[in-house]
């Protein structure tokens, strides 16, 4: 396990974020999982909306100065939606057809990506344009100008599976939504598309939504 803290002004009231990674929550899944090194392509798949975790973070705390802004019933949503973030099902529908997972904690989609990468050994391109996020995040981090995907997104899985076709309709077949985003390659260089920009993805640093209240806070420092 592992503990952060990251202490700044800007929160008005404690705040709370646990990750926790280990052996024991893929006890939970089935024992025939094949293992990371054993792949060298196929599909990168995405499953819940990315920077949900930090639109609700966002919407706690700054709930004064967006019901300035957004309908009380969206703010109202968001909320809620941190009882919903848990991935622990979709790690299981998952099991028999994706070597490697990763949650989209701090640092976001971004940081899941490059993570993914490190765990398979691979190189990726990712479509940004097909990642799922919900209207809700787009808005209410660009009224604050935080990059939604470096931020941290609880309740989405990236996965990394030989045959993204199946595992899509596994989805399905479970009434759940997962979509394919990208591929794994060969090389070891991340690629980034977004529509005709192009770009390639750098080491995450900072969580965005950590960076934003410190820079809030007059705290302008890096990790």
């Amino acid at each position: 396990g592992r503990v952060q803290a990251d202490v700044t002004d800007a929160v008005t009231r404690p705040l709370v974020i646990g990750t926790a990674a280990g052996e024991s929550f893929f006890e939970r899944l089935p024992d025939h999982i094949p293992a990371a090194g054993n792949l060298k392509e196929g599909d990168i798949i995405a499953v819940g909306p990315v920077g949900l975790e930090g639109t609700c973070i966002l919407v706690c705390e700054q709930f004064k100065a967006l019901r300035e802004r957004f309908p009380m019933s969206i703010l109202t949503r968001m909320m809620k939606a941190l009882e919903e973030l848990s991935i622990l099902k979709e790690a299981e529908i998952s099991a028999q057809d994706a070597p490697v997972m990763v949650s989209s904690g701090e640092g976001g989609f971004f940081a899941g990506l490059w993570e993914l990468s490190g765990k398979t050994g691979c190189g990726l391109e990712a479509d940004l344009q097909t990642v799922p996020i919900l209207q809700e995040t787009i808005e209410i981090t660009d009224y604050f100008g935080i990059n939604p995907y470096a931020m941290r997104s609880a309740g989405s899985l990236l996965i990394a599976a030989r045959d993204g076709d199946r595992l899509i309709q596994r989805f399905a077949e479970k009434g759940r939504a997962a979509v394919r985003i990208g591929k794994l390659t060969s090389g070891k260089d991340k690629i980034i598309r977004n529509g005709e920009d192009v770009r390639y993805l750098d080491r995450p640093q900072t969580d965005a939504l950590v960076q934003w209240y410190r820079e809030s806070a007059g705290l302008n420092t890096q990790d």
